[in-house]
C-alpha cells in the first residue's frame, strides 16, 4: 500500500506541473519544425509542389508524401535526429489532431512514464521507499523536465527509451538473458540512437558496465550481436537514411557559430559567445549544478569558480571531521577551518553549504556504488549507480570538449545534457539517503538544503511559466496562444468563394538576413498556417514576396482585409 500511495502522490505532482498551461502559449520554432517534418515536409517547403504554383489550396499543401520525403525532411530540418518521435507524432496527429495541447501531450506521457519507471526501478533494486520517492520527486519538480514536457520535441521520449533500455540491460546481466530480452534491448537502444545521437552515452555506459561485471562470459555473444545490429543501423542511417546531412550540417553550423562569436560587433554574438576558458568553466559548473534540482540555480548564488572550489573544500573538511570523530584534534581542527572559511565567504554562505552537500551526495553515492559491486545480487544497484555517476560527469565533459573544439558555447546548454536527468536523480537520491543514514548532521544538512533549494526550484518553475526561463522559452513579451491557429480560424470564419489569402513571404529572421542571400521568398508562414487548415477547405492562397508581416484576405471585390500582423519576431516564436 505504501508503494502505491507514494506513487500516486508523485503522479499527482508531476501531472499538475505538466498539464498546467500546456497550450497557453504558441509553439516555438523547434516545435513547428516537429509538426512540419512529421508530415514529410521540408522546413521551407522545398519538396512541396504547392509552393511551385502562383496559387495553391490546402489540398495542394497536404499532398501525400512517401517515406523518403520523411527522411529528407528530417535530414534538412533536424540533421537526422528526432525521427522516432516524428514517426509517433505523425500517427498521433492523425488520431488526435494537431492542436497545441494535442501535440504536446505525448511529451507529458513520456515524461510521466519516465518518473514512474524511475520510482519503480529504485524500489525494485534498492528496496528503499525514501530513495524511490526522492528520485521520482527530483524528476517531477525539475524545471528542465517540466519545460521539456511542455514542448512537442523528442527529448522526453529519449529519456524514456534510454531508461527502458537500461532496465532490460539490468535484466540481462542479472540472469534473464533470454533471446526476447536481447531483442527488446537491441530495439530500444536502436530507437534511442535514431531519436537523438546524443543518447549514445547510454549504450556507451552499458558497455563500460559490462566490462566491469564479473561472470559475464555467457553474455558476450548477445551483446556483440546487439552492438553489430545497431552499428549497422547507424551506418545505414548516416549514409542513406535521414542522417545523411548530419556531419556536414554540424561542421557548417560550428564554423558559422564560431565566425559569429569571434565578431564582437555582430549583433548575433550576444547570443552566441566565443568559447574562452573562463566562460567554459563557468558554464560547465552551471550545468553541473542544474543537472539535478539539488543544485538548481545555484550558480547564480556562488557566482564563480572560486566559490565553487571553496564549497569543495568545505565538503572535504566536513568529511574529514566525520571520519575522524574519534580523533578530537583532527575533528575540531577541520570544523574550525570550516567555520573560518564560511565566515570569510559569508556572503555566499547558503550557496557554499548547498554546493558542499551536493558533493557529499556524490561521495556517498560513489560509496554505495563500490559496495554494490561486491555482492552479485546487487547488480541492478551497480548498473544504475555507475550510469548515474557516468551521466553526471561525461555529458558535461562532452559539451565542454565540443565548446573548445568549435570555438563557441552553443553546445553548453541544458537540453544537451538533459538525458542524464533520470540517472542523476537516482544517483543523488541514493547518495542523500546513504549520507543521512550515516550521520544525523548530514541528514540535517540536507534538510537545510531542501529548505534553501525549495525557493530556487520554485523560482525556476514560475520563471518557466512566466516565459522567462533558459529552458527553451525566454520571450519578451511573453508568448500568446498560437497565432497561426488564431489566424487560420479567422480566415475560415471570414472567407467566401472567390477570396484569396495573401501570405507574407518577405520575412527573414536574423540568421537568414545575414547568411541566406540566395533566398528570394520564404514559405515558412505559409507552411505553419496551412498546418491548421483542413485539406478540404476551399481557399486560394498566394505568397507575396514583397510583404514581410501582414496576412491579408483579398476579397472578390479587390478589397484587402487584414487578418494578422506578425510584427517581425514578436509572433514568430
Amino acid at each position: 500500500m505504501r508503494k502505491y500511495t507514494l506513487l500516486i502522490v508523485l503522479i499527482g505532482i508531476a501531472l499538475s506541473l505538466r498539464l498546467y498551461h500546456l497550450d497557453t502559449r504558441g509553439l516555438i520554432t523547434d516545435e513547428k519544425f516537429t509538426l512540419v517534418t512529421s508530415n514529410g515536409f521540408w522546413v521551407g517547403g522545398a519538396n512541396q509542389s504547392a509552393f511551385k504554383k502562383e496559387f495553391f489550396t490546402p489540398a495542394d499543401f497536404w499532398e501525400k508524401k512517401c517515406i523518403q520525403d520523411y527522411f529528407d525532411a528530417t535530414a534538412h530540418a533536424d540533421f537526422g535526429t528526432h525521427i522516432i518521435h516524428n514517426g509517433v507524432m505523425h500517427y498521433w496527429m492523425k488520431l488526435f489532431g494537431n492542436s497545441d495541447y494535442s501535440v504536446r501531450f505525448p511529451s507529458v506521457i513520456f515524461n510521466l512514464l519516465t518518473i514512474i519507471i524511475v520510482f519503480l526501478m529504485v524500489l525494485k533494486y534498492f528496496k528503499n521507499y525514501w530513495m524511490a520517492f526522492l528520485a521520482g520527486l527530483f524528476l517531477a519538480v525539475d524545471p528542465l523536465n517540466i519545460a521539456q514536457s511542455h514542448i512537442a520535441r523528442s527529448y522526453p521520449l529519449s529519456f524514456l527509451l534510454i531508461l527502458l533500455s537500461t532496465e532490460y540491460f539490468i535484466r540481462i546481466v542479472r540472469g534473464e538473458n533470454s533471446r526476447k530480452n536481447f531483442v527488446i534491448y537491441t530495439v530500444l537502444v536502436g530507437m534511442s540512437l535514431l531519436n537523438h545521437y546524443i543518447n549514445f552515452f547510454i549504450p556507451l555506459a552499458h558497455g563500460l558496465v559490462f566490462l566491469a561485471l564479473r561472470n559475464k562470459s555467457h553474455l558476450w555473444k548477445g551483446f556483440i550481436i546487439a552492438a553489430i545490429v545497431n552499428a549497422g543501423l547507424l551506418f545505414y542511417w548516416f549514409n542513406w537514411g535521414g542522417g545523411y546531412t548530419a556531419m556536414g550540417f554540424l561542421k557548417d553550423k560550428n564554423e558559422l557559430h564560431k565566425k559569429i562569436a569571434e565578431d564582437s560587433n555582430d549583433e548575433l554574438s550576444l547570443t552566441i559567445q566565443k568559447a574562452t576558458p573562463d566562460l567554459i568553466a563557468k558554464k560547465a559548473i552551471q550545468l553541473y549544478y542544474d543537472i539535478g534540482i539539488i543544485g538548481h540555480g545555484l550558480f547564480d548564488r556562488v557566482k564563480g569558480v572560486k566559490v565553487f572550489l571553496a564549497s569543495f573544500i568545505v565538503f572535504t573538511l566536513l568529511l574529514v571531521a566525520f571520519k575522524n570523530s574519534n580523533k578530537a584534534w583532527v575533528k575540531y581542527s577541520a570544523l574550525l577551518l570550516t567555520v573560518l572559511l564560511l565566515f570569510y565567504q559569508r556572503d555566499y554562505l547558503a550557496g557554499i553549504l548547498v554546493s558542499a552537500a551536493l558533493f557529499l551526495a556524490v561521495y556517498y553515492g560513489t560509496i554505495a556504488l563500490k559496495k554494490s559491486y561486491l555482492l552479485e545480487e546487487n547488480k541492478g544497484q551497480f548498473v544504475l549507480l555507475v550510469i548515474g555517476l557516468f551521466m553526471l560527469v561525461v555529458p558535461i565533459l562532452f559539451v565542454v570538449n565540443d565548446a573548445y573544439s568549435s570555438g563557441n558555447t552553443t553546445s553548453l546548454t541544458h537540453r544537451y545534457i538533459g538525458n542524464a536527468a533520470p540517472f542523476v536523480a537516482i544517483f543523488m537520491a541514493v547518495g542523500i539517503v546513504s549520507a543521512a543514514q550515516r550521520s544525523f548532521w548530514f541528514g540535517a544538512l540536507f534538510v537545510f538544503v531542501f529548505f534553501v533549494q525549495f525557493q530556487s526550484v520554485k523560482k525556476g518553475i514560475t520563471d518557466y511559466f512566466a516565459d522567462r526561463s533558459v529552458y527553451n522559452a525566454y520571450f519578451i513579451p511573453e508568448r500568446v496562444k498560437n497565432p497561426y491557429i488564431s489566424a487560420a480560424r479567422k480566415v475560415e470564419a471570414l472567407a467566401v468563394s472567390g477570396d484569396t489569402l495573401v501570405i507574407p513571404g518577405a520575412y527573414k529572421d536574423k540568421y537568414q538576413e545575414r547568411f541566406a542571400h540566395d533566398m528570394q521568398i520564404s514559405y515558412k508562414d505559409a507552411q505553419f498556417l496551412n498546418l491548421y487548415f483542413d485539406r478540404d477547405f476551399k481557399i486560394l492562397q498566394t505568397v507575396d514576396p514583397n510583404e514581410r508581416e501582414k496576412l491579408f484576405l483579398k476579397k472578390v471585390d479587390g478589397t484587402k482585409l487584414l487578418i494578422f500582423d506578425f510584427k517581425g519576431e514578436e509572433f514568430r516564436y
